[in-house]
């Protein structure tokens, strides 16, 4: 259990289990909750789950987020926490900035 949930459940995205897309999304086991009450997707292979977060990003840039901290806000259902600490952390880890845009064919961009 030293491994985060993502890691474990081969769901680098800690994508929600509930969401019915998700359950029908090819390599889908099941859900499990985890802290916090969380229910996270587990993934039958770790491509299963990066197929699944790629999926993600596809349905949130259809949404309008595709920009880093749109992208984030979005996932975090507009909680002002993850426009306020979560945006920061990615842009210092990832090298890239708030405003930049996502392009899902591009892994200079995609990648980090």
């Amino acid at each position: 259990m030293a491994e985060p949930a993502s890691i474990r459940f081969n769901n680098p995205g800690a994508i929600n289990g509930n969401a019915s897309w998700v359950k029908a999304f090819p390599g889908f086991l099941r859900t499990q909750v985890i802290g916090g009450g969380n229910p996270i997707a587990i993934m039958a292979t770790p491509a299963d789950g990066i197929a699944l977060w790629w999926h993600l990003m596809k349905r949130y840039r259809a949404a309008g987020a595709k920009t880093v901290k749109q992208i984030i806000v979005r996932y975090g259902g507009g909680q002002a926490n993850y426009e306020a600490e979560y945006v920061p952390f990615v842009v210092r880890h990832s090298g890239l900035v708030a405003d930049t845009e996502i392009n899902l064919n591009n892994d200079t961009i995609l990648l980090p």
